[in-house]
């Protein structure tokens, strides 16, 4: 399996399981495509962490707004993975009522 196929397929699994639209996936994508140029990680690893944000109940607006980022910031920084630091972050935001925008302060902190 080529990683195009690997990439499309977990991005499927996204949006699968936030039960996003055709424009939010694109949104979606580009965001994974965004985190994979700008962060040490992969567009698929960013892919995955999409996914285990959205299994944590977070919400699109807030993965674009900014916690999926911070997840990745949180995984580079707390030598975790990146499925581990999106649970840790989906976590805190969940306890503490915060909003994606406000997760990149968090995982600073953390």
């Amino acid at each position: 399996m080529s990683a195009a196929t690997g990439f499309e397929r977990q991005m499927s699994a996204v949006g699968a399981v936030a039960g996003a639209t055709a424009g939010e996936m694109q949104q979606l994508q580009s965001l994974a495509l965004q985190l994979g140029k700008d962060t040490s990680f992969s567009a698929m690893e960013a892919a995955k962490g999409l996914e285990e944000l959205t299994k944590a109940g977070v919400g699109i607006g807030d993965i674009m707004g900014g916690a999926g980022k911070a997840a990745l910031d949180l995984a580079a920084a707390g030598a975790v993975s990146v499925g581990d630091a999106a649970e840790i972050a989906a976590n805190a935001m969940n306890v503490f009522g915060l909003k994606g925008s406000d997760m990149a302060h968090v995982a600073d902190q953390i």
